[in-house]
């Protein structure tokens, strides 16, 4: 009925994030139970705990024989962070790294694409690699893609489909140029032009 994720970010300073079923189990209860797990009873501050909910069908239970009750459900999700009073980081400490923890996160990813992408040759498609240059460029691509490199991205992955329709990637590239276009990235938003790549990408 509930469930839980949790991911250590500092010294007993964890990430949760808590699901309920309404009415069986709320997720604040789940939430709860997984830092006094973590901290020990009641050895712990919430920070940043926020949540929502969403309606379900209704649940049907057979009460007894020739009784049937259906009760309005919902699923609760809470999510946050906890600090364990162990933890070396004062409360203060925690709630600044909170505060700049997407931004770090953000770095992180920015330098690990950046990494992949110096891996796969960089982001100038104008040379062929050596071999597999359709998954190459395609790779490319999608790396540029996820650092908003459109306008590489695009030359990346038209070099991709150039290479014909028997390459494995080229489903994936024509779709990803259908979004391209049909979100505006590094080209004029065309919805006709985007519907035309879905087309050759089998998905329309």
């Amino acid at each position: 009925m509930g469930g839980f994720t949790d991911e250590l970010i500092q010294p007993g300073l964890y990430a949760i994030r808590a699901v309920g079923n309404l009415p069986f189990i709320s997720a604040h209860t789940t939430w709860e139970r997984r830092a006094n797990q973590l901290c020990g009873k009641g050895q712990h501050v919430p920070i940043e705990l926020g949540g929502r909910r969403q309606a379900n069908a209704p649940f049907v239970a057979y009460v007894q024989r020739g009784t049937v009750l259906s009760l309005p459900t919902a699923t609760e999700y809470v999510e946050g962070y906890v600090l364990c009073k162990a933890s070396p980081l004062q409360p203060a400490e925690a709630v600044r790294y909170v505060e700049a923890l997407p931004a770090l996160r953000q770095q992180q990813l920015t330098a690990r694409l950046e990494s992949d992408l110096e891996a796969l040759g960089g982001g100038d498609c104008d040379t062929p690699p050596a071999r597999d240059a359709a998954e190459t460029f395609y790779r490319r691509g999608k790396v540029l893609l996820a650092l908003a490199r459109y306008g590489q991205a695009h030359g990346c992955l038209m070099k991709s489909v150039a290479t014909g329709p028997s390459a494995a990637t080229y489903v994936d590239a024509c779709a990803a140029l259908g979004e391209m276009h049909e979100r505006g990235w590094g080209v004029p938003a065309d919805r006709e032009a985007a519907r035309q790549w879905f087309v050759r990408a089998g998905l329309l």
